[in-house]
């Protein structure tokens, strides 16, 4: 028997040619020209919990797409949800930034350790600026990038990914 959440999953790898990820939320489809893929490539799901007590479900929040094992060049969607205001403010201000969106989910390149990334919030589909749900897109790169080059990453990002509802 599986978890509820596997109903609605759907994975399909071409190692050289594609990723494509599915699920009741959101669909992502990464293609070499996003991240280089090979046999080497990997996919990680990340599984939370959403909603209330009453109405939690168990899915998936995250989804990476890397080059390979120990590399920083990957894209990534994650699912965010508008935190209880009994959170801390750190949640808080995540969250501000990301509804604005205002850095780092403006699509404005940030710099450090050695790689360079790119952020951008999109919201479901038909939801109003009160939507509770948020999904941030994110393209990292080795090295240092230039805004153009990391911009034309995210936009590849952007057409890739399908907000399915909250």
């Amino acid at each position: 028997m599986q978890p509820k959440a596997f109903e609605t999953l759907r994975i399909k790898i071409d190692p050289e040619q594609e990723v494509q990820f599915h699920s009741d939320r959101y669909e992502l489809t990464v293609k070499p020209e996003l991240v280089k893929l090979s046999k080497d490539s990997m996919l990680f799901l990340d599984f939370a919990f959403s909603g209330s007590a009453d109405t939690a479900t168990w899915g998936v929040q995250r989804v990476v797409v890397s080059e390979r094992v120990h590399t920083n060049n990957w894209v990534q969607v994650v699912r965010r949800t508008e935190p209880p205001a009994s959170l801390p403010d750190g949640f808080q201000s995540n969250w501000k930034k990301l509804k604005a969106p205002s850095f780092p989910y403006n699509g404005l390149i940030e710099s450090q350790n050695g790689q360079t990334r790119i952020n951008a919030a999109v919201q479901p589909p038909g939801s109003g600026a009160d939507a509770r749900v948020r999904y941030a897109l994110e393209v990292t790169m080795e090295g240092v990038q230039t805004q153009a080059t990391m911009s034309r990453k995210l936009e590849l990002l952007k057409h890739s990914f399908t907000a399915l509802g909250e």
